[in-house]
């Protein structure tokens, strides 16, 4: 989970809610909304508190920038007068306001200003980029260790194919008589049924890297999920990974251009992968 730095609620509660409701880490929209709008129904007391917490500042952020001080401070003025400020398009200049509807639960809602509202139509792309830009600065700066900061932010669900990869693993298997046997478990594969795993998991790399992928079995792929393995494995992966390039360095493997570049991004040789184990 990304770190929005030592103060921030978000990712406790996050991890609070994907904890208490049994949700997966790569849940779809629809789904979150519908399960939160249920225990909200419910009036669930853990949701409308972190809700609450969450509301207390977010919404009128981008609002202080149109904002007399004394209402930032919340010198001189009454929660209500304050409440009618972000509420009432008459005394709010900002590009937006903010109001509870009637319903129950009662949502929070957004007017746009009309004064705003042409100049967010005609620049959504380079206002949206703009935002997600400056969210990956702000989280790199606080994740130092973490790829594709971006990928993670747009949470793309859909992965892609690993046929090429596939292609390869399977010429693997032919040259060893279909004899492999799992980096986890040494257990053995069977050619015909197998797995291919994200060593260290997709939902951290979002990237599918040839040196990063291994074959194992399904039983096995299905307990590990998501979890990070035990850096003994490494040693055994390093190997598996050594054979496939001696393979393709004597034409015993094909390789698409896409698996090459892997390698050679990897270890930044020439057009020829060459690796030495002293």
């Amino acid at each position: 989970m990304l770190n929005f730095g030592i103060g921030e609620k978000l990712s406790t509660a996050a991890f609070e809610l994907k904890t208490r409701y049994n949700l997966s880490i790569n849940e779809k929209n629809d789904t979150l909304l519908k399960v939160f709008e249920e225990k909200l129904k419910s009036k669930d007391a853990v949701l409308t508190s972190t809700v609450q917490q969450l509301l207390k500042y977010v919404p009128v952020k981008l609002l202080k920038n149109w904002t007399p001080k004394g209402i930032q401070s919340q010198s001189g003025y009454s929660k209500k007068e304050i409440d009618e400020f972000y509420s009432e398009p008459s005394k709010n200049m900002g590009p937006y306001t903010l109001s509870l509807s009637n319903s129950r639960p009662a949502r929070l809602m957004v007017q746009l200003n009309p004064k705003f509202a042409d100049y967010f139509v005609i620049n959504l792309l380079i206002l949206k980029d703009f935002c997600y830009y400056n969210l990956v600065l702000f989280l790199e700066k606080r994740n130092p260790g973490v790829p594709n900061i971006a990928q993670k932010i747009i949470n793309k669900l859909d992965r892609d194919s690993l046929a090429k990869q596939k292609e390869l693993f399977d010429q693997y298997f032919k040259h060893h008589k279909n004899s492999m046997t799992s980096i986890y478990n040494n257990s053995l594969i069977d050619m015909n049924d197998y797995a291919i795993d994200h060593f260290i998991p997709w939902t951290f790399m979002y990237s599918d890297l040839i040196y990063n992928l291994v074959p194992i079995d399904k039983t096995t792929n299905s307990q590990k999920s998501n979890n990070l393995p035990n850096c003994k494995y490494i040693e055994k992966l390093a190997l598996f990974h050594y054979e496939l390039v001696q393979g393709i360095n004597s034409g015993i493997f094909k390789a698409k251009d896409k698996i090459v570049t892997d390698y050679l991004s990897l270890w930044n040789r020439g057009p020829k992968v060459e690796l030495i184990i002293p």
